[in-house]
């Protein structure tokens, strides 16, 4: 449903991004920041199904300075997922994600709004979408990397909701808690925990994908997104 398009960045490189696009009318855009594994098929997957659903969301590869290209949810591919999340410029893969953000606004099929969906690794892209990058709207599925921003905590004046898991072992409770009380002032933001999830709950092909806990976190989501757009249309 999808295809790949290409992005040129602020330093004058390319790197590939995925675009899902719905059939008609206009919407709220989505940029979607992937797990450490990139744009897998599930990724895809997952992108398709949300422009099946009337929105028009683009995933770019963020890791397209260091090793550029998805990875398989194996040994293997955790070990290099790890090592790029550890070695990713935060500044030169935000102004990647900010050129994602231009893209997605620019599109016929957005309403000029543009919500930022962050996995894993891209959790951390999610709340920094709405604190430095003028986002209207973010989610978080398992982000990790969160806590160490938590101080641009008041400067998130647009919706966010941040789902994570109670067997998270890479987001563990005490960290949730730290996320908990740093959102609690903000009445726009929401924070979830699922009794059983894991981390990586909703990566689609993953050994710990959970489709009923994933199916409520988006419903959450959208929801959030359905509030922005009825706002969007009233004004």
């Amino acid at each position: 449903m999808g295809r790949e398009i290409r992005l040129r960045s602020v330093d004058g490189g390319t790197f590939d991004a995925y675009l899902g696009l719905p059939k008609g009318g206009s919407s709220i855009g989505i940029v979607v920041v992937a797990s450490g594994f990139g744009l897998t098929s599930g990724m895809l997957e997952t992108i398709d199904g949300f422009a099946r659903q009337g929105y028009c969301v683009l995933g770019p590869d963020m890791f397209w300075r260091l090793h550029p290209g998805p990875l398989a949810h194996d040994a293997a591919g955790l070990a290099i997922a790890r090592e790029r999340s550890r070695a990713i410029d935060l500044e030169r893969s935000l102004d990647d994600l900010a050129r994602a953000i231009a893209t997605v606004r620019d599109l016929p099929q957005c309403d000029g709004r543009v919500a930022v969906f962050g996995y894993c690794f891209g959790g951390r892209y999610a709340f920094l979408s709405v604190t430095r990058l003028g986002a209207d709207a973010a989610a978080s599925f398992h982000g990790n990397g969160i806590v160490p921003y938590l101080a641009e905590a008041p400067k998130a004046t647009a919706p966010m909701c941040l789902h994570f898991g109670d067997e998270d072992r890479l987001v563990p409770p005490a960290e949730v808690a730290a996320i908990e009380a740093a959102l609690a002032p903000l009445p726009h933001a929401g924070v979830y925990r699922y009794p059983g999830a894991k981390h990586g709950f909703a990566l689609l092909g993953g050994e710990s994908y959970d489709e009923p806990v994933t199916d409520l976190a988006l419903q959450r989501s959208f929801a959030m997104l359905g509030r922005l757009h009825s706002v969007s249309r009233s004004s």
